[in-house]
């Protein structure tokens, strides 16, 4: 009777140490097959993405550099834009991004048509010119001196494309946990030239990181900074899972631009979610 005692002892011993197996983490994978399933999702959601228009409530504020003073700041330090916003993809997995202003402060600018979505339904060979024609259109309402249209939540993305990679040193910087989602954390530094954003015809590389779900490739989050001589740039997009699309999407955006004079930050939500059915084949010429 007095084994009995030590022998349910090293069973309990037992079943712990099999229970702590059964619940370790799976193996993290390497960045060579990280960087390869996120290439495989992207060419999936490239497709899908093109599909799909959100509603952008975009607040921008600028303040003036230190040392100038409240006296170069003027009734434009601060704008509220609502608009439609569409992502599409060219040949060179270069994610093309349009924004269609249709409120300003709360004031409609014009009829809230989907005139985009219609535009981009009908095929014709200026199609991309008159889609950039309204994106421009609404450029004009962005404050600051800086003129500038990469504040788009998906254009980092181009960076991720199988045929872009090669373009920038990747390197893991560990995990964290983006909501609720475990994601491993990687960095991007783009070297090759000419790079994918340019400022007036100059090369602009791009620096930052990305938050990565190992297992399916999916992008939960994306830091990316610029640096040009003229002035420096940093964008934060955060994606969440939207069930009525079973999709992972932008739902925020902070963005902010610096030059010597101003620095101008921008917050950006993203709801109200709905496919128009926009394909790629037409789109893209």
């Amino acid at each position: 009777m007095a084994r009995q005692p030590l022998l349910a002892a090293v069973l309990l011993v037992a079943l712990v140490r099999v229970s702590g197996l059964a619940q370790a983490p799976p193996q993290s994978p390497s960045l060579e097959e990280l960087l390869g399933r996120v290439a495989r999702y992207l060419a999936t959601y490239e497709r899908t993405f093109s599909g799909v228009v959100s509603e952008e409530h975009y607040v921008q504020a600028r303040v003036p550099a230190v040392g100038l003073g409240r006296s170069t700041q003027s009734r434009n330090d601060r704008r509220e834009l609502t608009s439609d916003v569409v992502a599409v993809t060219d040949t060179g997995h270069t994610w093309l991004s349009f924004r269609d202003v249709f409120a300003v402060d709360g004031t409609p600018v014009r009829d809230r048509d989907e005139r985009l979505q219609t535009l981009l339904l009908t095929p014709r060979p200026d199609l991309m010119k008159k889609a950039r024609e309204i994106a421009d259109e609404g450029a004009r309402f962005n404050i600051g001196t800086v003129v500038r249209n990469i504040n788009f939540p998906t254009m980092a993305l181009a960076f991720l494309a199988a045929s872009n990679q090669a373009r920038s040193h990747f390197k893991i910087k560990g995990t964290e946990v983006v909501g609720t989602t475990r994601a491993i954390v990687i960095s991007f530094n783009e070297f090759a030239s000419p790079t994918i954003v340019r400022s007036a015809g100059a090369d602009l590389p791009l620096v930052g990181r990305f938050w990565i779900e190992p297992e399916t490739g999916a992008v939960l989050k994306i830091e990316a900074n610029d640096d040009a001589k003229r002035f420096s740039g940093q964008t934060e997009v955060t994606f969440g899972y939207i069930d009525k699309l079973q999709m992972w999407m932008p739902v925020e955006m902070k963005d902010t631009s610096s030059t010597s004079y101003e620095t101008v930050r921008g917050h950006a939500t993203y709801s109200n979610f709905r496919r128009f059915g926009v394909s790629t084949g037409v789109v893209i010429k």
